[in-house]
């Protein structure tokens, strides 16, 4: 088994020197953020009760408020609306006695009183009741757009709150969703043959689809989020926080940056490009290596590295590759990289920095093991 023991304290070290050299950026100015919210108490026409999902405000709303915002609440009808607590934790559900919150969800304001200059964010809970009364309301829809175009922020959504946003319009005419990766509550999820389901307007995963968005899930219940530029949508309730923190990170300036940076690094290597490479690495970068067979680490310098890039591999469609970013600030992030090659496995982590403005690849370390 590959592992990355010695890798990991040399890569904190080599962060912590970029650091001292990365340029100040000033980081986006606290704000709100406005929470959005179906007002429906039943599924459609039926008499089905339905809901917001009161874990999906409390998880949001504490990561929103840890890092400075203030968060205000916004639905159709305004006023109170309907919440469900009965799959939350005991600690969830005391938060009904949290002011802070429940003034909001039972005082909503309605889209006509709600000014989209103040706002950085908008955040679409889900909920059963996610489905209705949201993605057609041309009121949320303006402030929607407004805050995505004309303030620079983020349009995020969670579970079934992502149902809200599958009609938002730019002002060029094309959707939002276009070209985006998406997330949200499958329809393979919901139970079909239920009566609810036969009142749902829409499917979530087939409308992303038909707006030329690309729709992702996974089987299981973990947290599973998709950030692309300044959209971040998460699948499910475990989703929450996630979505919260990475609209934060993005707001902060760093997250769609370092997206932008580790496209290019997945196309380098799908290409074999130094060139592309090198319009994301820095020459004089640090690359570090551990290889199980070698039982030493190798350096080299970043130059040195990318120059070995020499063209399409042969066996490029049997190459796979996935990224995650593990941590984002104003000027540094750390991503991790996972190798699945014929024959090789490998584990990379990259440091990369902002410097004079520029997010940068600065150093690389990486293990791994050939395999039969």
């Amino acid at each position: 088994m590959y592992t990355s023991r010695f890798i990991r304290p040399l890569l904190m070290l080599l962060l912590a020197a970029c650091l001292g050299a990365v340029s100040t950026v000033q980081a986006a100015t606290p704000q709100r953020i406005l929470f959005v919210l179906s007002s429906s108490k039943v599924h459609g026409s039926s008499a089905l009760p339905a809901s917001v999902s009161f874990g999906e405000v409390v998880h949001a709303w504490d990561v929103f408020h840890e890092a400075g915002y203030a968060v205000d609440f916004v639905s159709p009808d305004g006023g109170a609306v309907p919440i469900l607590d009965a799959y939350v934790s005991d600690e969830v559900a005391t938060r009904q006695q949290d002011p802070r919150i429940m003034s909001g969800l039972r005082n909503t304001t309605t889209p006509a009183r709600i000014d989209p200059s103040l706002y950085r964010a908008v955040y679409y809970v889900g909920g059963s009741n996610a489905m209705y009364g949201v993605a057609e309301n041309p009121q949320l829809r303006r402030i929607a757009v407004h805050v995505y175009e004309r303030n620079g922020g983020v349009v995020s959504a969670v579970c079934h709150g992502t149902a809200g946003i599958v009609d938002l319009t730019l002002s060029g005419g094309q959707s939002l969703l276009a070209g985006k990766r998406i997330t949200g509550y499958p329809e393979q999820h919901e139970q079909q043959d239920a009566a609810y389901f036969k009142q749902f307007p829409f499917l979530i995963g087939q409308t992303v689809t038909a707006r030329g968005g690309t729709f992702s899930a996974i089987d299981s219940e973990q947290p599973y989020i998709q950030v692309d530029g300044r959209v971040v949508t998460g699948q499910n309730y475990a989703s929450a926080a996630p979505v919260a923190k990475a609209v934060v990170e993005v707001l902060r300036g760093g997250r769609a940056e370092v997206e932008q940076v580790m496209q290019k690094v997945m196309q380098a290597f799908e290409a074999g490009d130094a060139n592309r490479m090198f319009e994301v690495l820095r020459r004089d970068g640090v690359v570090l290596g551990y290889s199980e067979g070698q039982r030493r680490v190798v350096t080299q310098d970043a130059e040195e590295w990318a120059t070995g890039f020499t063209g399409v591999a042969a066996d490029e469609d049997q190459r796979y590759r996935r990224y995650e970013i593990l941590d984002v600030n104003e000027n540094a992030a750390v991503v991790k990289l996972t190798l699945d090659y014929p024959r090789w496995k490998g584990l990379d982590y990259l440091a990369l920095s902002r410097i004079d403005g520029t997010w940068m690849v600065v150093s690389k370390s990486w293990s791994g093991q050939v395999t039969p």
